[in-house]
């Protein structure tokens, strides 16, 4: 049984001001204390300021398709606290001699951490025109993570070292937001309309202070980023390979093979001053060179994260509201994904045991604890999420219950995969090839979506039918 504790004291303040109910102004200012801050931290202080000025109510506006338009802005910063015992020298009871008990220091506490700080900035805008068949929002922002929260380690004359939480790095992101309403067909018994969402997201690490960086955690990198599966810091990409009698590589079979690996392009704005084994990041999209000549660093392909996503969602109303139908279609762009189910079938499964092993670049990528650039894959999709039906029942129906309303919906989720890449040779396959060796990927959006090897075995998210029965008395 574990029981942790700590306090939290703010304080908060805001003011709104508005004029000629067309330009608005609001500031506010909190401060946050916390136990979990360091005796050398003080209480932090996190400031926002916000405006949005409703241009159409001008009596200069001039433009009659547009009924509404207003422009806004929004800056602030925020911040998150440390874990409960990053600034404490914890210890923890062993036994001693005799039988009794003796304490012995658990981890060293950082009496100068604080938060994490993120200061963002965001503008944007609101429109609705065409008497209201049209409306928009969009919105664009960018964000400053700094002094993030990561393990520092200690050298080995402090307590016999140890890792500490610091203050150091720090990490961009930006993007942008927008919606868009449509109403395209109307009449007293039908509307049509239908809506668009998308959305852009995106970071890059900038700074790691003392921190020396990670395989995930390199400056330059995003944040989760792609790297092949394993523990080993080699992971390469085999581009290429060929049976060759002068090759180094030497299959179960005894054939000797030249494999040719992407030797990635440094993220490092001065290589020779910095080696790649320095904090900074190496991504795909190098010179193809023999694997001998690539060095002992990881390769990120891309982001582990999605950067598009897009929705529509067209809706039918019969019968001034009575009968309402929508269904929802997803898509998602950009973000990278790993076939370790196929890598493992090829090496490993005895079924598929011929293939693998008269397959050069298979058999290069099992002896370099590397990976073949076919099974990197872009994870991009389009599905149907959902269909429904709502119908809006009588009231004397509803009546004859001591009801006021009722209302009956019926709706199908993850219905259907519309679209998915289709897998082709080279970098950045993007769906299992059902011809090739191993298991299918069973569901492009599930499947594969980290390092795992297991993630592969997934199963896609289960079709499902619900039907609902709304009364309000």
């Amino acid at each position: 049984f574990d029981y942790v504790e700590n306090k939290t004291f703010g304080v908060y303040v805001q003011e709104q001001l508005g004029w000629n109910d067309r330009l608005f102004l609001t500031g506010a200012l909190r401060f946050d204390d916390t136990s979990t801050f360091g005796s050398d931290y003080n209480p932090e202080a996190y400031p926002k300021l916000s405006g949005t000025w409703v241009v159409s109510e001008e009596s200069s506006w001039a433009v009659d398709l547009v009924n509404e338009f207003r422009v806004r802005a929004a800056w602030g910063k925020a911040g998150r606290q440390p874990s409960t015992f990053a600034a404490l020298n914890t210890f923890e009871p062993v036994a001693g001699p005799g039988g009794g008990s003796i304490l012995l220091p658990s981890s060293i506490g950082n009496p100068a951490v604080g938060p994490e700080r993120s200061s963002e900035l965001e503008l944007g805008f609101d429109i609705g025109a065409l008497d209201g068949r049209v409306g928009g929002e969009f919105s664009w922002y960018t964000q400053r993570n700094e002094q993030n929260l990561l393990g520092v380690a200690l050298p080995p004359s402090v307590r016999g070292g140890g890792v500490v939480q610091s203050n150091v790095g720090r990490i961009d992101n930006w993007g942008w937001e927008g919606v868009l309403t449509t109403r395209i067909y109307q009449s007293p018994g039908t509307t049509f309309g239908v809506d668009f969402v998308g959305a852009y997201k995106m970071n890059e690490i900038k700074e790691l202070g003392d921190f020396p960086g990670s395989n995930a955690i390199r400056l330059g990198l995003h944040y989760p980023t792609m790297f092949g599966t394993g523990s080993s810091s080699y992971q390469h990409y085999v581009m290429d390979a060929e049976y060759d009698p002068n090759g180094p590589i030497v299959d179960p079979w005894g054939r000797t093979i030249q494999a040719y690996c992407d030797r990635g392009i440094s993220l490092d704005p001065d290589p020779n001053a910095n080696p790649r084994t320095s904090q900074w990041g190496v991504v795909t999209g190098g010179e193809v060179v023999p694997c001998q000549q690539v060095g002992g660093y990881q390769i990120s392909p891309g982001p582990a994260f999605t950067p598009y996503t897009w929705s529509v969602t067209p809706r039918l109303t019969l019968g001034s509201s009575a009968v309402q139908i929508h269904a929802q279609i997803d898509g998602s762009y950009g973000k990278i994904g790993s076939d370790g189910v196929k890598q493992w079938s090829h090496r490993y499964n005895m079924a598929y045991g011929s293939k693998a092993h008269d397959d050069p670049i298979y058999s290069a990528a099992h002896r370099l604890v590397a990976r073949p650039s076919h099974e990197i894959y872009r994870q991009d999709f389009w599905k149907l999420r959902e269909v429904g039906m709502r119908y809006q029942l009588p009231e004397s129906l509803a009546s004859r219950i001591g009801a006021e309303r009722m209302g009956l919906s019926f709706s199908g989720r993850e219905l259907a995969n519309l679209w998915a890449r289709q897998m082709h040779a080279g970098m950045f396959p993007s769906a299992r090839d059902l011809n090739q060796p191993g298991i299918a990927v069973q569901d492009i959006e599930t499947s594969q979506s980290d390092e795992s090897v297991w993630s592969g075995r997934m199963y896609p998210p289960n079709t499902s039918f619900h039907l609902r029965l709304d009364v309000s008395f």
